[in-house]
């Protein structure tokens, strides 16, 4: 079955005005689904089931429009195209199904999964009796009476499912509906001009009702597609407000857990220093202090030890948590050079050498000076009460990709390989710093760099000395 086109009448200048009207056409009618095809096919891995299906519907009309070409410029396939454009054709009835079907919410019935089964097998048989047309001419009867089964099949089955999403109240039902009455109307003006000729200018109303078809489901996208932004955009507002909401409550949490432990320590200190002191009295006045009163006591005076270190290192805390405000871009030269500074006097005199190298190049980090203070102090006393005489304190730093790179390394005596995964956890103290470590400078360091946006890892080997290498993220 090829494209019939009537006789036309006329000047010269008429005809090819004519025949370019309808070229444009037909040229439009194909490459508005086709773009509309390849625009959804960008979306298919976020538009979800409905830009796909209206996607292949785009496609399935470019396809059957792409006919009037095929025999206009009488290409070496024209005469198997008609298979082609029939099957395509099918496939957007198909197409026109699936998308009422979800669009009304009704993909999981037991009824869908039968009509689907017959659409599928219907236009099989309709393709294979198309093969038989050459063999068996009075096929194309039953070709025809089948086709036209068919279309109303589809026309009904669309209708039934646009029905169920407007009871549903689904968004897209008007669309669905209104689709349902444009392919009805071609459906019916094909029964009605069928076996006549092809109007002069444009195209067949079955196939204006196609392009009706794809400008209207591609309406109702562009319109679902907004109102999903609108409902994301309403769904990112709520959350930014729900996270404001909860972080104001973190922060007044945080504040009163700074004032609670704040307290506390100032309250804690006065009774636990007074037992130290009533400790040493009873040890002074040797009153009745026998053997088994004297473990006693000096267990209490361990005890007692112990909760003054850890004041010692809430109180610690407590003053790092006061530290508030912005941050201020600092060049690590000038930091490692007021480090040195600072402590290149106490090294000298518990003779330790201090070495300082900074980069060569220029870099920054945005840092809270005071925090910055507190980091390398517990760094470099911590390196200095474990370095023996003679021994030395290096502080390098570099760059690397974006990123500054600091380390201090000393000389001392080592940690245990056994203790080396701990040492960053709060008021862990190693077996040589039980009597008078308070378990929180290294841990007070990793907070800081977690702070600063870094990272802070430590190497060590028993008798050979310590490293400390921190990674702060660069500022430009």
């Amino acid at each position: 079955m090829e494209c019939i086109s009537p006789p036309a009448l006329g000047t010269e200048e008429t005809i090819r005005r004519m025949s370019s009207i309808q070229s444009f056409a037909y040229a439009l009618a194909f490459l508005v689904p086709l773009a509309l095809a390849v625009f959804t096919f960008f979306l298919w891995r976020t538009g979800g089931r409905l830009s796909r299906w209206f996607g292949i519907l785009c496609g399935c009309y470019a396809l059957y429009m792409s006919r009037y070409f095929v025999y206009l410029f009488s290409m070496a396939f024209a005469q198997y195209w008609f298979f082609v454009q029939i099957a395509a054709l099918y496939c957007l009835c198909f197409c026109v199904v699936q998308l009422t079907v979800l669009a009304s919410g009704s993909q999981r019935g037991r009824v869908w999964k039968w009509i689907r089964l017959a659409l599928f097998l219907l236009p099989q048989l309709l393709l294979a009796l198309c093969l038989l047309i050459p063999v068996i001419p009075g096929a194309v009867l039953v070709h025809g009476r089948l086709t036209d089964f068919y279309y109303m099949f589809t026309f009904c089955c669309s209708a039934f499912f646009a029905w169920q999403g407007i009871k549903a109240q689904s968004f897209e039902s008007r669309y669905t509906l209104t689709g349902c009455v444009v392919f009805g109307a071609g459906l019916f003006a094909n029964l009605i001009y069928s076996n006549r000729f092809e109007p002069i200018r444009f195209f067949w109303q079955f196939e204006w009702c196609g392009l009706l078809l794809v400008l209207l489901f591609g309406v109702m996208m562009a319109l679902r597609n907004r109102r999903i932004l609108k409902e994301n955009e309403a769904l990112t507002n709520h959350l930014e407000e729900q996270v404001k909401k909860r972080t104001e409550e973190v922060t007044a949490l945080l504040h009163e857990r700074k004032a609670f432990f704040s307290d506390m320590a100032h309250d804690l200190k006065a009774p636990v220093f007074a037992t130290q002191s009533f400790i040493r009295a009873i040890r002074r006045s040797g009153v009745g202090v026998d053997t088994e009163l004297q473990g006693y006591l000096d267990q209490a005076e361990a005890r007692q030890q112990e909760m003054a270190r850890r004041l010692k290192g809430l109180s610690a805390m407590n003053a790092l948590d006061k530290i508030e405000g912005e941050r201020v871009r600092m060049s690590i030269q000038e930091i490692l050079s007021d480090v040195y500074d600072t402590y290149r006097g106490e090294a000298e005199v518990r003779s330790v050498y201090f070495f300082m190298k900074c980069p060569k190049q220029e870099a920054f980090l945005m840092v809270w000076p005071e925090k910055i203070n507190i980091l390398f102090e517990n760094l470099i006393y911590n390196a200095l009460r474990a370095t023996a005489d003679n021994g030395s304190i290096t502080v390098s730093a570099w760059t690397e990709d974006s990123k500054i790179c600091v380390a201090v390394k000393d000389t001392g005596c080592g940690i245990p390989s056994e203790e080396l995964p701990h040492i960053f956890r709060r008021f862990y103290v190693g077996e040589k710093n039980r009597e008078t470590g308070t378990g929180l400078g290294l841990y007070i360091v990793s907070c800081i760099m977690a702070e600063l946006g870094g990272t802070i890892s430590a190497q060590s080997t028993v008798g050979e000395g310590t490293t400390f290498t921190m990674e702060f993220p660069a500022c430009s």
